[in-house]
């Protein structure tokens, strides 16, 4: 590979290492080191009900382990050899590292394939390279970067069995793979992607068929089903591993269960599903159930062709689908289906149909098509031959974009706040502060890395017996109105007050800090009840639900007298630290 692509890794790595303050979705943190934290390193953190129900638990847990996990893992053996390494910084970086690490796989399989398909390799690898799809998404800890590799992996698998892509060479020996070893892969891969994302199916449904229907085609109906079967023992031994850790984690199977007595009863057993966790199954049921649907955000059916396709692969589309429209017009214009070009159907499909099927599905996030990047840029390198300037500008230009706002901008003050506050309670051992987030995303409370205790403290009042008060409580308001706000506040603060007259004699405080964008600071500037400092400001943080550009009073107004631009980005983009004045 050339020296742009390797200028591009290195790019990857620091851009990681700065890191990327971007905070894309709360599902980065709360499907994966949000979930290991505490059980690894025995720190504070919040369990979504996903991984806490043992009435229908919907995720595996070998995923989050497998990453997040063993990342925090070598943090906690390097804890011994360098004292204080763990901290926000180390919590958030070394998954990513990773991750990071993981996705230079997607970077070798790309290359294969293009061998595999005579596409330009060092062309189409530069390009998967420079995408801020790769570098920010397939970088943070979203099981789409891995579904993205699952896929690839079985799409080279296919590239490389399929009878009818005659120009893939294994060895030096020109001609197609047909062999139990391939068929084992793809039975082992096929379920650990389902298992990773059940929406997996929609990306490898017409990989596979088209590896059936090549099979097929040249030698018959009865090899077809032969190679179909032979996928069947590593799906069984696969989904049996994954049944077993996922039911042992979630209770429903214990050790103890572990004879060869219990565990035909259990496998045996007419009412298998209430015996065993099968997280894919869960998931399918509360994603079918209409009552549930309503907790989601729900979007139109287009949402994914009209906006998220482009948001991710907009130069891709304008400048390759004139051309690749073309190649389809003469690919269909011969009567003969020997002389049609089979990879270029093989790749059309395999972007058109998952975007179809995942298009019926309400809820749409760009994320989700993620892995449509594969074959889109191999269809892509593989019937422009030319690129043009004005496509490579627009490429630099579109992807530096996507980096800056995912990457950097996007909700970017939050991550920085948790350094902060993460340094604040750490020097601060006697103080029980009260963080509380207001419009902002769920803060990841493992950043603040916070041991997780069972000693509280709580208040003496008769009245309040219900409540404690633990070294570090965060309070995720989200996007409530200012009532809310207010309400808890006042709540915290009469409780402040009771807790230090109990604890008078211990030398413990409370304090009580908000975060809050800075569109919203005319709030804390001007308020009848209580008084609000300005501690800190984290910046650039954009916040699309709060806006930009609010009218604010004058006497509310953070002006630079040196920079405008910087009074606008403090006034308008910046994410602020308030103190409560007690």
């Amino acid at each position: 590979m050339n020296g742009v692509w390797q200028f591009l890794i290195l790019v990857r790595v620091l851009t990681t290492l700065l890191p990327q303050r971007g905070y894309i979705h709360p599902d980065e943190f709360f499907q994966n080191p949000e979930i290991t934290a505490e059980s690894v390193l025995g720190f504070d953190s919040y369990q979504s009900w996903e991984w806490t129900s043992k009435e229908i638990p919907l995720r595996n847990v070998i995923f989050p382990y497998a990453t997040s996990g063993t990342a925090f893992l070598i943090l906690h053996l390097l804890q011994k050899l360098i004292p204080g390494i763990i901290d926000s910084y180390s919590l958030l970086v070394f998954p990513r590292i990773l991750m990071a690490s993981l996705s230079l796989l997607l970077d070798l399989l790309v290359y294969k394939m293009c061998v595999c398909i005579s596409v330009d390799s060092e062309a189409c690898v530069a390009l998967l390279a420079s995408s801020y799809v790769i570098c920010v998404f397939c970088c943070r800890t979203f099981a789409n970067g891995l579904e993205c590799i699952l896929f690839a992996m079985v799409m080279l698998l296919v590239l490389k069995s399929s009878p009818l892509i005659h120009k893939c060479k294994t060895e030096g020996k020109k001609g197609f793979q047909l062999d139990s070893m391939y068929a084992g892969l793809l039975s082992v891969i096929l379920t650990v992607g389902f298992f990773l994302r059940l929406s997996f199916a929609a990306f490898i449904v017409w990989p596979m068929f088209f590896w059936y229907l090549s099979i097929v085609y040249h030698h018959g109906y009865m090899t077809g089903i032969k190679y179909a079967m032979s996928l069947i023992p590593g799906v069984v031994i696969t989904s049996l591993f994954f049944i077993t850790v996922d039911s042992i984690y979630y209770g429903s199977l214990e050790f103890s269960q572990f004879t060869l007595t219990n565990l035909v009863k259990t496998f045996s057993s007419v009412d298998i599903v209430a015996n065993l966790t099968i997280t894919p199954f869960n998931f399918y049921l509360y994603n079918t159930d209409i009552t549930k649907l309503s907790e989601q955000t729900l979007h139109p059916h287009i949402t994914h062709l009209v906006l998220n396709v482009p948001l991710l692969f907009c130069p891709l589309l304008i400048w390759g689908t004139p051309q690749i429209i073309t190649s389809l017009t003469n690919l269909f214009k011969t009567n003969k289906i020997r002389s049609i070009d089979k990879t270029n159907v093989f790749l059309l499909l395999s972007v058109v149909i998952p975007v179809a099927i995942l298009s019926f599905i309400p809820h749409q996030e760009a994320r989700f098509l993620i892995p449509v990047i594969i074959p889109l840029l191999l269809l892509f390198c593989k019937n422009v031959k030319e690129y043009s300037y004005h496509f490579k500008m627009s490429w630099v230009v579109w992807n530096i974009i996507g980096f800056m706002f995912f990457g950097m901008v996007h909700q970017g003050g939050l991550l920085p706040c948790m350094h902060t506050l993460h340094n604040l309670a750490k020097h601060n051992p006697q103080t029980n502060y009260h963080f509380i987030f207001f419009h902002t995303y769920m803060p990841p409370k493992h950043l603040l890395a916070v041991e997780k205790s069972s000693e509280s403290h709580m208040i003496g009042s008769p009245a309040n017996k219900n409540v404690t008060f633990n070294h570090v409580t965060v309070h995720d308001l989200a996007g409530a109105d200012f009532k809310i706000l207010t309400q808890t506040i006042e709540k915290l603060s009469k409780y402040s007050s009771h807790f230090e007259k109990d604890f008078e004699d211990e030398e413990e405080t409370v304090a009580i800090y908000v975060i809050s964008p800075s569109a919203l600071h005319q709030y804390f500037c001007i308020h009848d009840n209580y008084e609000f400092t300005l501690e800190d400001q984290f910046y650039f943080h954009l916040g699309l639900e709060d806006g930009i550009g609010a009218i604010k009073s004058k006497a509310c107004l953070i002006v630079d007298k040196d920079n405008d631009f910087m009074t606008f980005i403090k006034n308008d983009m910046s994410l602020n630290l308030y103190k409560l004045s007690t």
